[in-house]
């Protein structure tokens, strides 16, 4: 049995990062997130800024949330590890 052919009019398959053991900060708007090792190297600069297009699964459950990010992928993010 051979692999399927890749089929270049179809979109890449989604991503899954898993950012649980990481320090996250929301903007105001909440549409972006900046995820860091820790709260002082997100204060310094030293962190990833995701924009963020909807939440999954997080509202109504606050151990974790699941995001979709602007390209196309799927976060996970511990709701302890949040800087309030």
């Amino acid at each position: 049995m051979g692999k399927k052919p890749v089929n270049p009019n179809e979109p890449p398959a989604r991503q899954f990062k898993d950012f649980g053991d990481k320090t996250w900060l929301a903007e105001k708007d909440g549409k972006q997130i900046k995820v860091g090792e820790s709260v002082a190297k997100i204060i310094s600069g030293e962190s990833e800024t995701i924009a963020i297009t909807e939440i999954l699964h997080g509202t109504p459950w606050k151990t974790w949330r699941i995001a979709l990010t602007a390209d196309g992928q799927i976060i996970l993010l511990k709701t302890s590890r949040e800087v309030k």
